[in-house]
């Protein structure tokens, strides 16, 4: 019960894993046994058994890091479940094709001064 109760999440193992350490006063050899740990936790507690899915895990873990930091909030409740990276990318896109249809693409400009005197919203159209 006790153990279950500080299980860790995928989601802690993942940053105990990427943002891990070496303490100054321990060996290569525990720095190596504590990334095992992290990244052995990480994969156990998303069930990935195979290469394929480990690829796919890799893929989604990168995509994530290039994401704007909104995108995570409109997913929050799946966020951490989200690691094929085909599924990730098209929720990623149908967020972004929802989120702002239009966009500010011309300013008209003061010379004299630089200060922004008008803008023009326009349609953006995706295909």
């Amino acid at each position: 019960m006790l153990l279950k109760r500080f299980k860790l999440s995928a989601e802690k193992f993942r940053l105990l894993f990427s943002q891990h350490r070496k303490a100054t006063n321990s060996t290569w050899k525990d720095f190596f046994f504590e990334l095992r740990t992290y990244c052995e936790g990480w994969l156990s507690e998303l069930e990935i058994s195979s290469f394929d899915k480990l690829k796919e895990l890799i893929i989604a873990d990168q995509i994530k890091k290039k994401y704007p930091p909104e995108y995570k909030n409109h997913y929050l409740d799946i966020w951490e479940t989200l690691n094929d990276p085909v599924t990730l990318a098209e929720k990623l896109d149908l967020y972004e094709n929802i989120k702002s249809p239009y966009q500010t693409v011309i300013k008209i400009l003061n010379h004299k001064n630089g200060t922004n005197l008008n803008s023009l919203e326009m349609p953006v159209i995706r295909t």
